[in-house]
């Protein structure tokens, strides 16, 4: 029979090997957790970006000079101006 200090070591052995185990499987979980997040923030990453795309492109259609123009002269009545209408210094 196992005297009283030898089946105390037993316990704690076990308990330390049960503890182990257990953090092993929770460091599992959590790397399969963080793994699942990059993936998810990898496509939202690439989606902004296609949106910034199509964001950029729309912005230099909007801002482009000619259409500008046509939209000052059709919208605004506006022309531009006559050289006795230009003051100079």
């Amino acid at each position: 029979m196992l005297s009283h200090l030898q089946e105390n070591r037993w316990w704690v052995a076990a308990a330390v090997m049960l503890l182990f185990a257990a953090s092993q499987v929770w460091l599992a979980y959590l790397r399969n957790d963080q793994s699942l997040r990059m993936q998810q923030l990898a496509s939202e990453q690439q989606s902004l970006q296609q949106e910034l795309q199509k964001l950029n492109l729309e912005l230099a259609s909007l801002a482009n000079p000619e259409r500008l123009r046509q939209l000052a002269n059709d919208e605004l009545g506006m022309a531009p101006p006559k050289p006795q209408q230009v003051v100079r210094p």
